[in-house]
């Protein structure tokens, strides 16, 4: 039976406690937040001890690993505390605020015999599997280039770290951004050789940008082009693949679409599954707890997120 600690008790640590609930091998024995009743509530089906500090946690409970879901700013301090007491972690997208820090946490994970994966989740949906598949066997010649938009009101309801750069990192690009590009490796296998951007807040104070157009070219060749709005439209969420002899849209339900005879065809319906992609992250996580086979996403491939997005934001216009 693994032991497992939950750190921040957000909306994301219940999708983590409910994937766990599904696993007869492992149990959360812990959780810890600052506000003790958000605690409290995950913690009550496992029977689980309550903290609001996670280093009181450590030093009270055996755990086998931990799940950190804290502010970005967090992520990096947090996750080396536990690496050095020799529990595993399993670190929130983004992996940290930069690269520099994504190598700290490693060197930390190696020097203590222990290892850090980071959940992000893209790559366990039907479509993208799918679309992976695609891609591999060169079905429909080479994939050429892709385009995404999102729309969001992105400041609703945020909480006041989350919109402050020093302690995010920053706005639409750090935490949207980190998808686009997790779901770019996972399906090409390549990483950014390029990137320049236009990053800006048109909307109010605060010091994240609420909108972005990105264009990036990978080391594979491939193009992208990304465009983020955060204002108060209607949700708006589509990704569209263009190859050689075909052309796919997956769409924000994660159904997968294709071109054919002038009209669009479902080919792949996620939308009756909307846990797939935490559920799927926390099977993986346990199969690597095992040492088994596991698609849980490598500390090197969250780096090489932070590296694209440090390079969106260095190139910004």
């Amino acid at each position: 039976m693994f032991k497992i600690g939950i750190v921040g008790a957000g909306i994301i640590a219940k999708s983590h406690a409910d994937g766990i609930k599904k696993h007869d091998e492992c149990t959360v024995v812990a959780v810890a937040d600052i506000v003790k009743e958000s605690a409290e509530k995950i913690a009550e089906p496992f029977g689980a001890k309550v903290f609001t500090d996670y280093h009181e946690m450590c030093k009270s409970c055996e755990m086998d690993a931990v799940i950190i879901n804290l502010p970005h700013y967090l992520h990096c301090e947090a996750t080396c505390f536990f690496l050095e007491h020799k529990v595993h972690v399993l670190i929130e997208k983004p992996m940290a605020m930069n690269a520099k820090e994504c190598d700290k946490m490693i060197e930390t994970a190696e020097k203590n015999g222990v290892t850090v994966v980071v959940g992000h989740v893209q790559q366990y949906t039907s479509a993208h599997k799918y679309l992976k598949n695609i891609i591999d066997t060169n079905e429909y010649g080479k994939l050429l280039r892709v385009t995404e938009s999102r729309n969001v009101n992105y400041f609703y309801k945020r909480p006041a770290w989350f919109v402050d750069k020093k302690l995010s990192g920053g706005g639409i690009v750090m935490n949207y951004g980190a998808h686009s590009l997790d779901k770019l490796f996972y399906l090409t296998g390549s990483t950014v050789e390029k990137a320049v951007s236009v990053c800006r807040n048109t909307l109010n104070d605060c010091t994240i940008e609420e909108g972005a157009q990105v264009l990036v070219k990978l080391k594979n060749g491939v193009s992208a082009t990304l465009s983020y709005t955060g204002s108060e439209i209607p949700a708006e969420y589509e990704t569209m693949y263009y190859f050689e002899k075909a052309r796919i849209r997956i769409t924000s339900s994660h159904n997968l679409y294709m071109w054919e005879d002038g009209d669009w065809k479902l080919k792949v319906d996620d939308s009756s599954n909307p846990t797939i992609m935490h559920d799927s992250a926390i099977a993986e996580f346990i199969k690597h707890l095992k040492g088994e086979p596991s698609e849980i996403t490598t500390a090197q491939h969250g780096k090489a997120v932070m590296e694209g997005i440090e390079m969106i934001y260095n190139n910004s216009l």
